[in-house]
This record gives C-alpha cells, structure tokens and sequence, in this order.
C-alpha cells in the first residue's frame, strides 16, 4: 500500500510541474504566434508595428498608379515593413481579424467586374474599426486573464503556506489513508478547474471570430450599387462573397415579387442568428418597394451593427466572468481547502 501511494504521490507532482510547464509553454507559444522570430528581430531593430489598414491603404494607392495586385501588395509589404512575402501577409497574427474581409472585398470586386481599388478602399475605415474592436475586447478580456491566473494558482499557494507553517505533506500524504485521499481529490479538482477554465476561455475566443466584419459586408454592397448593380443582384454578390447566404433569399424573394408582408416574415425568421440580413432587408426593403435611392439608409446600419458588435463583446465578456465563477466554487477553491488547509488542520490535531 505504501508503494502505491508513493506512486500517487509521484503523479501528483507530476500534475503540478505539469501545469506549471504549461503555463511556460503557453507564454512563449503567445510570444510567438503574436511575433514570429524573423519578425520579432526586425521589430526589435525598427519598432514598427504592422498596422492592416496602413497596409491596405498602401495597396490602394499602388493600384491607383497602375500596379498590378500582386505588385501592389508586395510593394506595400515592403515599403511598411512588414517582413513577410505579400502571399503570406494575410496569414499574420495582426491581419487575423480582418484577413476575411479583405479576401471578401477581392471576391466582390472579382465578382462585379470593378477594381481592386475601389472595393478595398470602401471597406479600409472598416478595417481599422475591427482592429480597434479586437483590441478593445483583449483589453477587456485581460482582467479575465487575470483571474483565472489567479485561480489556478491558489492551490498552489495553499500548498506553499501549508509547507511554511510546518505541515509535512509527505508524511501526512504517504502516512495515512485519509492523506492520501486529499492529496488525490485535491490534485484531481486542480486539474479539472484547470481544464475547464481553458475550455470556458477557447469558446469565448471561438464565439468572438468572425468570418467577414458586418460593416465591411454593408460597406461592400454599398460598393455593388455604387457600381450600377441592382439590389438583387447586389445581395446576390455579398451573400457568395462574404458568406452571408440568407442575403440571397432575400434577393430571391424580391425577384419572384414577394411582398413587404412575406420578406418581414422571412427577416423575423432569421433575426436571431444573422443581424447582416435582418437589418440590411429592412433598410433596404421599402427603397426596393417603392423605388428610392437604397444608399441613403445603409448608414444607419452601418452604425447600429456597430452599436450591435460593441453591447455583443460586452455580453460575451460578463458571460465569461460568471461562468468562471463555476470552476472557482466548484474546482479551484475545494483544491485549495484539501491541499493546503487540511493538512494545517491534521498538523494542529496531531500537536
């Protein structure tokens, strides 16, 4: 018996350096999935940061002198110092938020036989938009961070403090039965809590990727009209282009002559889980029916999808924070109590 709780023992040592390597491990994945070693020397010698919207901007006015696209992205990725080949530009960390929608706005312009320019050059404020709402979102999301560092730790520190007032866990933990016991109860909830604060926080992560930016999409039909497409064509183009095919239903319905009655209906259907449809069918329904300028409302939807994304991050981020309070109460806490109070107890009882 006594062989067999060394073993145990042994595992749950193993459990705590294995956490910690991990935290380590995660620390330099971070490092390096933000700033990659090739860019991290150049950064470290010129301190630039790569900025999307600077980089899509370039390429517009490289394609406004003339150059071809691929001559256009590698003239940019060079002049701003980007560090990567122009086919790999998109791939990089900081163009995670927005490489979408950028290959949507080469989709559309593909699609509807207009420049690259235009099409990039409509949706550039909307880039910059989304990558100044995926920094507002870490920065909210770090007090999170925060905390489950915090958790985690605190069986840990239970461990320390009871080491510091005396307690002999190898003796409490291989001398009895009920040592033993706590040690893998303990071990095992810290674990748990552990896994299931990762799983919380790679859902939240998950919820928050978009395919293609909202606004970019409205920005992008705006771009299809402006071109002289007719609305339904216009939907058709964006619902393949960025990946919102309820649009094309609408555009359906409003070829086959459907009414306002039938199109609200079907907007109503799809209001929970698509906010591009909902609100671009109904800014854009009345101007279809009676036949008035269908650019003057998309603003207007432009700033409440805005408004939508901004209260939707802020949802997101509370959900979160009372979610963790789960591995907290249930995990975390009872790991703290077996590892680090109970043996304390069992120290006093004994003396």
């Amino acid at each position: 018996m006594g062989g067999v709780k060394t073993v145990l023992l042994i595992l749950v040592g193993f459990a705590f350096i294995g956490q910690g390597y991990f935290w380590l491990n995660r620390r330099r994945s971070f490092k390096a999935q933000w700033l990659g070693e090739e860019t991290k020397s150049q950064a470290l010698q010129m301190n630039l940061p790569i900025v999307p919207a600077y980089v899509v901007a370039a390429v517009v006015a490289y394609l406004r002198c003339g150059m071809s696209v691929p001559q256009a992205w590698e003239q940019a990725c060079e002049d701003l110092q980007v560090g990567v080949d122009a086919e790999e530009v998109l791939n990089q960390p900081e163009f995670a938020q927005v490489a979408s929608s950028i290959r949507a706005a080469g989709k559309v312009s593909a699609e509807i036989g207009v420049g690259l320019a235009d099409a990039l050059e409509a949706i550039v404020g909307s880039l910059e938009e989304a990558e100044e709402n995926a920094k507002s979102l870490e920065v909210a999301f770090a007090s999170t961070q925060a905390t489950v560092r915090l958790l985690a730790a605190l069986p840990a520190v239970g461990l320390g403090l009871a080491w510091l007032l005396g307690a002999d866990l190898p003796a409490f933990i291989t001398g009895t039965f009920w040592g033993w016991l706590v040690a893998v109860a303990g071990g095992g909830l810290w674990v748990a809590g552990f896994v299931w604060v990762r799983r919380l926080v790679a859902k939240f992560h998950e919820q928050k990727r978009e395919n293609v930016d909202p606004v970019v999409a409205v920005r992008l039909f705006a771009a299809c009209l402006v071109a002289g497409l007719a609305v339904p064509r216009s939907l058709e183009v964006i619902a393949a282009g960025c990946g919102y095919p309820n649009l094309a239903v609408v555009s359906r319905l409003f070829l086959l002559g459907a009414d306002s009655s039938e199109v609200t209906e079907f907007l109503s259907s799809v209001a929970a889980s698509d906010v591009v449809t909902t609100h671009l069918g109904l800014a854009i329904l009345t101007a279809w029916m009676r036949g008035s300028d269908p650019l003057a409302t998309l603003e207007l939807v432009v700033q409440r999808l805005r408004r939508e994304r901004l209260l939707g991050v802020q949802v997101e981020i509370q959900k979160l924070g009372v979610w963790l309070a789960l591995p907290l109460g249930l995990c975390f806490l009872p790991a703290f109590v077996l590892l680090g109070v109970v043996p304390v107890a069992w120290l006093l009882f004994l003396s």
